[in-house]
């Protein structure tokens, strides 16, 4: 699945933060494959001292596969986001891109 910087920053913001020791694990598989590495970092320090980070540049997308259950543990996470109404207007696109998977 190709993902923008703003895709990761919204499923990283979705993902619990306490639950059972099973879940918990998944969120840490889930985490590694999202967050930004040091690398990138330097390279947005570098690129965009301000911090205005380009969040829908195609030059800043990665390609990263899900397990099935990584992929269902998304999409129960964007689902019980979604109960809350707690989706906000800059996370609708990648939760969708992730829920149509």
């Amino acid at each position: 699945m190709e993902l923008t910087v703003i895709d990761r920053l919204s499923l990283l913001n979705i993902l619990p933060t306490e639950d059972s020791i099973e879940s918990m694990l998944i969120v840490k598989d889930i985490k590694e494959k999202l967050n930004f590495s040091k690398e990138e970092n330097d390279l947005f320090k570098e690129k965009y001292p301000e911090g205005q980070i380009p969040l829908e540049s195609p030059e800043h997308n990665i390609e990263k596969d899900f397990s099935s259950s990584e992929l269902a543990f998304l999409k129960d996470c964007i689902q019980k986001v979604s109960s809350a109404k707690k989706v906000k207007a800059e996370m609708l696109n990648s939760l969708l891109k992730v829920k149509s998977a």
